[in-house]
């Protein structure tokens, strides 16, 4: 059957007329339908084609911002390369080599062994901004040169996570890499040297800024640019907060503070929160960012890195009770809560299977370690230290002064008060947080002061045992948190300043003893004494300057 008789000899229709023509010719009804489905179609594809194009220039749009850069942190990453071989002692062809055609950097053999400790670095913006926060991109590149070159390998926050439960083993020379708010300066300069060196890191993100605003900004990363670190292969994204990163008004006279370790005002109601009102907003905070975390990577959230690392201890809040409801509240969401390591805390690293909730940071800023030689100095020195263990102070092996000041050199350490801290002075060894049963031993002398004291199972501020020697008396003394309490003071003469000693302090389960020379003075026993803690020495005078100088220390198990 022909649909259209064409006369012998007439022009014969295009394949384009005659579906026309088939297209709008009357016909029976299921032919007719046919037409009106692909009518249909032809709307739809039309439609389909404009969103396309609309989503497209959304997503350049949502993607570039003011950041034209993607295209050149590929050529970028050639380019550290290049720069790392060079680092390292290539010849510039053989750099020019490496990096162009073999894809590879050269770095020192990969230690053989487990990691005991993992020290977690944090960074903020990588910019030449003079933000003593902000490290430069040069100082950026040359501390990831000196890790590589030192033989440091990555691991990402679940491999960190893991390591402190005990649940997973590291190489040796992990370190974890971490950066606070997700901005665009701690991704564009940072991502082409992370991907040269074969280098993770984990960015702790504002959720509202990352992912519920997904256009961004110019200054945060937006949700386009976070599905790109995830697709490298060498980012993972962890919460810092949702609305926490701001400061609120924390009185009726409008001061502000920050979100997390103080009550809010409540204007409209005209008073402060209740401890139940307090209590809610920071659980639910921190419940959003781990949610929305969880939704955009579709993986769990193990780790939350707190908004200026503070949860109100050393009086910065105006709620006394903010540390305690924080903890809470963090454990029930997360496996480990990130605060910040400061000198004097005991341990700059934390360690396998110690299940300590609370890791401290090592916050990188501007100038410090500018060239990577003093950082990677500076982890080795923290590095868990095994027993036994012999100090004869020829060089500072990773002690670290928590008052006062303090030095190494010639073979003695000396502690002493000094402008700021004038009552005393203490020193702790950064790496020997995770010795449990030990005897340390040491030849001291009193220069100056009223006293001082052996300290054992050092755990930051969290506890401290000590042996305290006074001019006609010792005693045994535990600090936990601001409260010290005595638990035992005996007579004692014959302490004299600048008269050697050799004094020690022994640990066993729960029991310390104090030594004077060999012999036992005293033996307690703390049932609030955790496992495992550092040590170190302190001097003290209330009134007057204090020194102590510290040789020949030794530590054995016991």
């Amino acid at each position: 059957m022909k649909l259209w008789n064409v006369p012998s000899g007439a022009h014969h229709p295009s394949y384009l007329q005659l579906g026309a023509r088939w297209l709008y010719t009357r016909r029976p009804h299921g032919l007719r339908t046919r037409m009106y489905v692909h009518r249909a179609a032809y709307v739809a594809l039309s439609l389909a084609v404009c969103g396309l194009i609309y989503g497209g220039a959304y997503w350049l749009y949502s993607y570039n911002l003011d950041n034209t850069r993607t295209i050149g942190n590929f050529f970028e990453t050639y380019r550290v390369r290049y720069d790392y071989n060079r680092y390292i002692g290539e010849s510039r062809p053989d750099a020019v080599r490496d990096a162009m055609f073999t894809d590879r950097v050269s770095a020192a053999p990969m230690p053989a062994g487990y990691a005991t400790s993992v020290p977690v670095l944090l960074y903020h913006r990588v910019a030449t901004d003079k933000d003593v926060y902000n490290v430069t991109p040069g100082d950026f590149k040359h501390q990831m040169f000196a890790l590589k070159k030192a033989g440091y390998t990555t691991v990402s926050a679940d491999d960190y996570a893991n390591f402190i439960a005990g649940k997973k083993r590291l190489p040796a020379k992990s370190v974890f890499i971490t950066f606070d708010d997700g901005t665009k300066d701690s991704y564009y300069p940072v991502d082409p040297v992370l991907s040269a060196l074969g280098f993770r890191a984990t960015e702790f993100v504002i959720t509202k800024y990352n992912i519920e605003d997904f256009a961004g900004s110019h200054y945060y990363l937006s949700a386009i640019e976070l599905h790109a670190m995830q697709r490298s292969g060498h980012w993972d994204l962890e919460p810092h907060t949702d609305i926490g990163h701001s400061y609120y008004a924390i009185s009726s006279n409008g001061t502000k503070g920050e979100f997390y370790p103080n009550k809010l005002w409540l204007s409209a109601s005209h008073r402060m929160e209740t401890d139940a009102e307090y209590a809610a907003r920071v659980y639910n905070d921190m419940a959003t960012a781990k949610r929305e975390v969880e939704q955009f990577t579709g993986k769990p959230a193990t780790l939350f890195a707190f908004p200026f690392a503070d949860i109100g201890e050393n009086d910065s809040s105006n709620y006394h009770n903010a540390p305690n409801v924080l903890t809470a509240a963090t454990k029930r969401l997360f496996k480990a809560a990130m605060m910040l390591y400061y000198p004097g805390r005991d341990r700059s690293q934390e360690y396998y299977n110690s299940n300590q909730f609370y890791a401290y940071r090592i916050q990188l800023t501007q100038g410090l370690w500018s060239n990577g030689q003093g950082l990677v100095a500076f982890l080795g020195q923290g590095d868990a230290k095994p027993l036994p263990y012999n100090d004869r102070l020829a060089t500072n092996s990773g002690w670290e002064y928590a008052w006062g000041k303090g030095d190494v050199q010639n073979g003695t350490l000396t502690i002493g008060s000094s402008g700021t801290d004038k009552t005393g002075a203490g020193a702790v060894l950064d790496g020997s947080s995770g010795w449990s049963d030990y005897t340390m031993t040491a030849r001291v002398t009193l220069n100056q002061g009223s006293s001082y004291g052996l300290l054992a199972r050092l755990q930051g501020a969290d506890y401290r045992i000590g042996c305290y020697f006074g001019a006609n008396y010792f005693s045994v003394t535990r600090s936990m948190g601001s409260a010290f309490t005595t638990l035992q003071e005996s007579d004692l003469d014959g302490l004299a300043v600048n008269q050697p000693q050799t004094v020690g302090v022994r640990m066993h389960g729960h029991t310390i003893q104090c030594l004077l020379n060999g012999e036992v003075l005293t033996e307690v026993t703390d049932p609030a004494m955790p496992p495992s803690g550092g040590i170190g020495f302190s001097v003290y005078d209330a009134t007057h300057p204090s020194s102590l100088t510290i040789q020949d220390i030794s530590v054995v198990a016991s």
